[in-house]
């Protein structure tokens, strides 16, 4: 064991040695050979003291300081823009499959395939996979903080060397500059446009430079150019300044995008792929980059409204006005291309970035302290896995910064629209929306009604939800006059039609809306309502009894048993499995009580059930937790799969706890067991005493409330009734709890 040890760690050594090999000179300083094909090389090791080198002396120069770069460049820049080379590559391949998974599973939605909310699901996870990569690559590579860069370290390492090598500039400055000059400066607000259309920095400036565009229209977008070179080259002329631009934009529209230019045609269609074999880029699709419906105009819009000031919170709502940047967006003629969004990614922005800053403090619960009511309110809401826009839009605002996430996010917010606009289904999914949400609401503040006096706990949780309710109602549906103070009736127009393209006309936004509303309300705060008060196991054991005693045939309410088979076998129901007898020491155990009535009600410990328990389409929306996440495909794969097959989704549970909890109090009326309840479960007093603080509160805890020490009698009483009947069905032929 000790020898295997020391060959590992001479051969890690090797391997140290071995990547050292190309920064340094190795001629005079040989590995030694003695280790090679020697299992347990002890005589490499030097046991003994050696004499100093007089050549070595403190005085003299360490041969890492003599040593002199191979080629005369900076080795530790070049390596490192390898590095990026192949990270940038993988990141872009990695972009590309997140891309197609996702307008593959909204072309599923549009044709029937798939639902809302599994399509919005797939989505998310999308986004959160994109934002997780696009994070290790920034911090890998701080300087590849933005799409344009990675796609210049992708597509232009060669010209970036170059860069480093002719004018003495470090990596990310390389980097830096070649993107500016190639997809525009960042910190710019103009807008190149040349004829009558938008494109990319780089098209444009390829025009001008081949002479097809007039002085007038070209110049200022060289002239922008140049200037941004010569802030970084201070001593580089105009000439020489065109020369670099010239190279920059002629070897990155070859390699992203080939152009064809027609000398009636100022606005050439980037659709046309050109495949350079040189380049292992060139395996991408580069429509994805710079096609019309390609990123890399997502980010230069984004970038153009973050140079603006948009990208921070505290701001007033900025409304454009509808065609400032390009033809309106009408879905009875569907947008074709990325490049028709514009004007509404335009309008949609500022109302994302409005309503993702407000939170929800204007209509915040009365006992929450409005200082503490942040969208982390309440954590089971799961806000950053069910909204993920939500979340990279607060931390754009926070950061006052454009994230490669929120890029990936907001493209991936116009591909579906792209992909699901037309034959008004937009609209039809708006309807449905704002239909969720006023639903939602009904059934909440019912179950809220009805469990306030009988949980507290429950009745709180159930207020929370419905304030998250009311305001995305009054998000949605609500007069936008409230938002824009002090607007004019025309601006409150323009603003509610632009609110409804952000929130409730895109397919994605309109899903997260209502993914939150069936998974984190629907199924989470569900889980805490439907058996608070041991309502759930009541009705299931009653239920199980009276089928084992064939007063019930199987299967006869199939609510109830979509119920059970999640939670079968388990110990939230049953207590172990499923009783077949002795049903009511059963539902004793299963209540956490002794099988004693006597002291039943001072010993309830309830097994809460959780989501994760009854939903796999909680536990992989939600709390994104899968069982093969080896790969971006395999999580997928399980999503479908979860909302295929999790029935669940979408009932009502809290409507169920509300109803379940008066089910003990029906059958004690329908069963005249008033007198029995009466009799031996009469409401405990409080005792008085002052011997200990401890035992003052014990009595404290054993004196509850009178309407929950009713219900906990109401329930023994029903089921200590019914499920003796049942098993002596089971004994005897008579008396059959039918007839009872």
């Amino acid at each position: 064991d000790v020898n295997s040890r020391h060959a590992y760690t001479i051969s890690v050594l090797e391997q140290c040695a071995r990547l050292l090999a190309p920064v340094c000179h190795l001629e005079d300083h040989p590995i030694s050979e003695a280790s090679h094909g020697n299992p347990n090389s002890f005589s490499a090791l030097n046991l003994q003291e050696q004499e100093q080198d007089p050549e070595l002396s403190p005085s003299s120069p360490s041969p890492a300081e003599s040593m002199e770069p191979l080629d005369g460049t900076e080795p530790l820049e070049e390596l490192l823009g390898d590095k990026a080379y192949f990270e940038a590559v993988c990141y872009l391949l990695d972009l590309e499959s997140i891309i197609e998974q996702v307008r593959a599973v909204w072309h599923e939605y549009k044709t029937g395939v798939t639902t809302l909310l599994a399509a919005t699901a797939v989505t998310n996870s999308c986004v959160l996979h994109a934002e997780r990569i696009g994070s290790r690559l920034e911090l890998s590579q701080p300087s590849l903080s933005s799409i344009e860069s990675i796609v210049t370290a992708a597509y232009q390492s060669d010209v970036v060397a170059d860069v480093m090598r002719d004018y003495d500039l470090g990596y990310a400055e390389a980097v830096s500059l070649v993107s500016d000059v190639m997809f525009g400066d960042p910190s710019s607000t103009k807008c190149e446009q040349v004829g009558d259309g938008h494109m990319l920095h780089g098209w444009a400036l390829m025009l001008v430079l081949a002479g097809d565009v007039d002085a007038g229209h070209g110049a200022p977008i060289l002239e922008r150019t140049l200037e941004r070179v010569s802030r970084t080259l201070k001593q580089v002329g105009t000439s020489a300044g065109i020369e670099l631009v010239t190279k920059v934009v002629q070897t990155g529209a070859e390699r992203i995008c080939a152009q064809t230019l027609h000398d009636d045609d100022l606005n050439p269609d980037p659709v046309q792929v050109f495949q350079d074999s040189t380049e292992p880029a060139a395996g991408l699709s580069h429509g994805m980059l710079a096609g019309r419906c390609g990123i890399l105009h997502t980010s230069s819009f984004l970038q153009l409204m973050q140079a603006a000031g948009h990208m921070r919170s505290g701001t007033s709502w900025s409304t454009p006005r509808p065609g400032f940047f390009g033809p309106e967006w009408d879905e009875s003629s569907p947008a074709e291309s990325v490049a028709d969004l514009r004007d509404y990614l335009g309008g949609s922005l500022p109302a994302l970035l409005f309503f993702a800053d407000t939170d929800f403090e204007a209509s915040h619960p009365s006992h929450v302290p409005k200082k503490k009511f942040k969208r982390q309110w309440c954590p089971e809401l799961s806000l950053d896995s069910l909204m993920p826009l939500w979340r990279l839009l607060q931390q754009a605002m926070d950061k006052q910064q454009l994230s490669v996430g929120l890029t990936v996010a907001m493209h991936v917010f116009l591909l579906s629209l792209l992909v699901v606009n037309g034959e008004q289904r937009c609209r039809r999914i708006q309807v449905t929306c704002q239909t969720t949400v006023a639903k939602a609401i009904q059934q909440v503040n019912l179950g809220y009604g009805k469990m306030l006096n009988q949980a507290r706990q429950e009745g709180f949780n159930l207020q929370l939800a419905g304030t998250f309710l009311n305001a995305w109602q009054q998000r949605i549906t609500g007069d936008m006059a409230l938002f824009c103070r002090k607007a004019s009736p025309e601006f409150v127009l323009v603003a509610s039609r632009q609110r409804d393209q952000a929130l409730v006309l895109n397919p994605w936004m309109a899903g997260q809306i209502m993914l939150t509303i069936n998974l984190a309300i629907g199924t989470s705060f569900g889980t805490t309502v439907v058996d608070c008060l041991g309502q759930l196991r009541l009705v299931m054991h009653l239920y199980n009894g009276l089928q084992c005693a064939e007063a019930l045939r199987a299967e006869q309410f199939p609510l109830l048993d979509m119920l059970a088979k999640p939670l079968d076998p388990g110990p939230v129901l049953w207590f172990g499995a499923k009783p077949s007898c002795n049903f009511l020491k059963g539902w004793f155990h299963a209540m956490g009580m002794g099988a004693c009535t006597s002291t039943g009600a001072s010993n309830r410990k309830l097994s809460r059930i959780i989501p994760q328990d009854i939903s796999t389409a909680y536990t992989c929306s939600a709390l994104q937790q899968f069982l093969d996440a080896s790969s971006l495909e395999a999580t997928l794969t399980e999503i479908r799969t979860a909302f295929t097959t999790d029935q669940l989704v979408g009932v009502n549970l809290i409507g169920l706890g509300a109803e379940f909890a008066g089910m003990a109090e029906y059958l004690c009326d329908m069963l005249s067991l008033h007198d029995e309840v009466d009799k031996h479960f009469a409401p405990s007093k409080p005792k008085k005493t002052n011997r200990t603080r401890q035992k003052t509160k014990r009595a404290s805890f054993q004196s509850e409330s009178t309407a929950t020490n009713r219900s906990q009698a109401t329930s023994v009483a029903v089921v200590s009734h019914v499920l003796s009947l049942c098993e002596a069905c089971l004994l005897y032929t008579s008396p059959s709890p039918r007839d009872s």
